[in-house]
């Protein structure tokens, strides 16, 4: 305000010039003597035109004493804090008599309520409504804001020993107000006014494109003074600052600061070396021990981080402070103030942007992606106060991760994301391919040991339709279900059995995943775990639910009414749509003829089959002839994610075969969670294709969802036909878990050979039955006849 000017005004006493003429003042802020002249004549003149004069002493006394600090705050701010996202409509009154006598009108709707002010312009009419609600809804006094703006320019106008015409309008005031104030000059063009003509000079560029720093030289006298900054502006600023520091000497710099450039600060935004950096103004030089070199300002000192929980303490007061409804960035900023977010990649489109941030906090560093450096930002500081701090933001109980038979860490969710979205970009040229369109990802990740070390991305698929029933196969040529995460199992089937070919060769079976059984067959080695990543909850029963409204049931269970059959049940998708319904009935049978004439062709919902795959295991019937049972370690969640109708979708229904199944076949309880910044919905069209990907080839295979083959009409690489190729080159030649005799009889159809595995088989049917007598539907196949084919020899 106008008294800090006139201490600046003082403070320009005690700078002088160390050159050739030291008796006079540098104009930093230009002529104050003059500007206040000027001012009181023209306060003169008003008093002219207004006779009558009055004294504030005691009408700001009054003013002070009926209201406190808190209640002269923006009442605009003041109603936000207790009402969020609140709307104002601030529109030209029609009472209003244009051009003279201009009105405008703030309305806000609150409670089935309507409250109105008017004022002379928008901001004026809408701090009116707040004050007016703040006094109606909350009991809240506070001042009209031309009142509180008169106040305060009558303190100020006092201050300078100059009285006011108590006629002024409010308009007038504002207008007064911006003629008296003075805005100090920075250090460049202080400089500039003491040593016109100065040339600054680029001398170096250095860092990444995304953060780069400037080092800009001035010569001055004889001697060249330096600035650095993440821009050409700070670092000429900052060059200007230190040849300043050439030619003035400060008594008191204690006291006085730096006036050119405004009160000290720290930064906190830039990286320093073991001590804390001091900030003077905008930025002077400093060595490397984090002092200032140019003036005996005391250094300040960045507070030290504070120790993890869900209560932290300030630095200067020790006042315990709540987490709740505080940004994350917020928090971590309290908790340690000198971290610095650097973005280390951006790829994708305009409109499909991946940023990627980090963060180093005693020597460690984090990373998260988003779509915006803001949500990578955020998502960032919500992992880092979750695993350095044990500070979860996200507190609801239905957010949380459930379980896991496996001990896997809590940033397991992230990993795995990150992990499947780089792949996925890097897949579709950041985004920039035709097939990087997608409404679901999903993406299996494989660990070995540990999930940060030796994590490798199996496969990558994308999708939401199933093909339509003209366009069945009775060779197994086509893929009926062209779901994301049904396309990642194919997938990762795909690779079990290039893993399993690795046992053809002793000099490579110890390369394969698959260790050999000391009786018969083979098993996952225990150091393997897969996870699956779906970029929204699987269509079903695990996504029958309503994202924005709170389970109020007291007793915690979502199910109160035990007569509520929608919950659980088994449910089809729509042929060449999207969604699913219930099963209808019990012992639906789809015949061939039947759905070619126009029946729908029925599949199961993806909810249905990730509970079926945690009961018999993700391998399938084939594979099950040669190794144990291959269940998920975690299944993770990009949006949409709840963890009570996760658990229940995903094994809960058929907890009741649990020890029932007979080994090696077992109810799998998998992590489940969801990602710390949950993906928001974006509604857009369907694509009518899906893409896959597994590990070792070089590009995307692109199916079309409405024929389930590639666009060219050949068959896919994870078609029925295509496995069933890839299980006979095992047939044979590989100990299987049965000893079915010796030699083996190659199986003529796909169907046998399914048939052929009975544990598999077994198990297969006590999950049916376990599904009928919890009245949860019956499970509806596809017409036999898709799965009575013979081996189509290769060319």
């Amino acid at each position: 305000m106008l008294s800090g000017r006139m201490a600046l005004e003082k403070q320009s006493d005690c700078i002088q010039i160390n050159h050739e003429r030291t008796d006079h003042h540098i104009p930093l802020l230009g002529n104050i003597d003059t500007q206040l002249a000027e001012m009181k004549e023209e306060t003169q003149i008003k008093q002219e035109t207004v006779p009558e004069m009055i004294d504030t002493s005691e009408e700001d006394l009054l003013f002070e004493n009926k209201y406190t600090e808190d209640q002269m705050k923006n009442p605009v701010m003041v109603l936000n804090e207790k009402i969020k996202e609140l709307d104002f409509i601030v529109e030209e009154d029609e009472s209003s008599t244009p051009p003279d006598n201009i009105l405008f009108k703030a309305t806000v709707e609150l409670a089935d309520k309507t409250y109105h002010a008017q004022g002379a312009n928008k901001k004026t009419a809408k701090s009116r409504v707040a004050v007016l609600i703040l006094k109606k809804v909350f009991n809240v006094e506070m001042p009209d804001p031309e009142d509180l703006k008169d106040h305060i320019y009558k303190l100020e106008m006092r201050r300078l020993g100059v009285k006011r015409p108590s006629s002024y309008e409010s308009y007038q005031i504002s207008k007064r107000m911006k003629m008296t104030t003075v805005q100090p000059k920075n250090a460049v063009a202080t400089l500039n006014e003491l040593k016109p003509g100065l040339e600054y000079t680029l001398v170096e560029q250095s860092g990444q494109v995304h953060c780069p720093t400037f080092v800009i030289e001035v010569e001055m006298n004889g001697s060249k003074h330096q600035g650095s900054g993440s821009s050409k502006k700070k670092a000429k600023l900052e060059a200007a600052e230190n040849a300043m520091r050439s030619l003035i000497q400060m008594p008191n710099p204690d006291k006085t600061g730096f006036a050119a450039s405004g009160p000290q600060y720290i930064d906190f935004s830039r990286d320093y070396g073991p001590g804390p950096k001091v900030i003077t103004g905008t930025g002077p030089s400093t060595n490397s021990n984090g002092t200032n070199t140019s003036s005996n300002i005391p250094p300040l000192t960045v507070p030290q981080p504070l120790k993890s929980g869900k209560k932290l303490k300030q630095p200067q007061d020790d006042k315990p402070v709540s987490v709740e409804g505080k940004n994350p960035i917020s928090v971590l900023h309290e908790i340690n103030k000198d971290c610095k977010y650097q973005c280390m990649s951006e790829t994708g489109q305009a409109h499909t942007k991946q940023f990627v941030m980090m963060i180093e906090i005693n020597g460690e560093k984090f990373q998260a992606s988003g779509r915006s450096k803001k949500l990578a930002k955020t998502r960032l500081a919500q992992s880092v106060l979750a695993k350095k701090f044990d500070i979860h933001m996200t507190a609801q109980p239905e957010t949380q991760p459930v379980g896991g038979e496996v001990l896997l860490p809590p940033e397991i969710a992230d990993s795995v994301s990150r992990l499947v979205l780089e792949k996925f970009n890097t897949l579709t040229d950041d985004g920039q391919s035709t097939y990087a369109r997608k409404k679901v990802l999903a993406g299996i990740v494989m660990t070995r040991e540990t999930v940060d070390e030796f994590s490798e991305v199996i496969c990558i698929a994308t999708g939401t339709k199933c093909i339509s029933g003209e366009y069945m196969s009775n060779q197994g040529l086509c893929v009926n279900d062209c779901h994301a995460e049904i396309l990642a199992r194919r997938c990762l089937i795909r690779y079990l059995y290039q893993q399993l070919e690795l046992h053809l060769d002793p000099s490579t079976a110890e390369t394969s995943i698959f260790a050999k059984k000391p009786n018969s067959g083979f098993q996952l080695k225990p150091e393997i775990q897969f996870h699956l990543y779906i970029s929204t909850s699987p269509c079903g029963d695990a996504r029958i639910f309503s994202p924005h409204e709170k389970d109020e049931n007291p007793n915690g269970s979502l199910d109160e009414h035990q007569n509520r059959k929608s919950r659980g049940v088994l449910r089809t998708k729509i042929e060449s749509g999207e969604g699913t319904i219930p099963v209808r009935g019990q012992g639906v049978v789809q015949t061939w003829d039947g759905v070619l004439q126009g029946e729908r062709l029925l599949t199961m919902s993806c909810s249905d089959k990730l509970c079926k795959w945690n009961a018999l295991g993700i391998q399938g019937a084939l594979l099950s002839h040669f190794v144990d049972p291959v269940y998920l370690s975690s299944i993770i969640v990009g949006s949409l994610y709840h963890g009570e109708h996760m658990t229940r979708a995903m094994y809960g229904r058929v907890e009741a075969l649990e020890g029932l199944l007979s080994a090696p076949y077992k109810v799998n309880k998998p992590l489940l969670s969801g990602i710390t910044s949950p993906i928001s919905r974006h509604p857009s069209k369907t694509p009518g294709y899906s893409v896959n990907w597994i590990t070792g080839n070089t590009g995307l295979e692109v199916l079309s969802c409405t024929t389930g083959k590639q666009e060219d009409g050949k068959a896919s690489h994870i078609s029925k036909q295509s496995m069933y190729q890839a299980f006979n080159k095992l047939w044979g030649h590989l100990p299987t878990i049965i000893n079915l005799g010796e030699p083996l009889k190659p199986f003529k159809l796909y169907s046998e050979a399914k048939t052929a595995a009975t544990y598999y088989q077994l198990a297969k049917q006590d999950l049916y039955r376990s599904f009928s007598s919890n009245d949860l539907g019956s499970w509806i196949k596809k017409p036999l006849e898709q799965d009575e084919f013979e081996l189509v020899p290769t060319s």
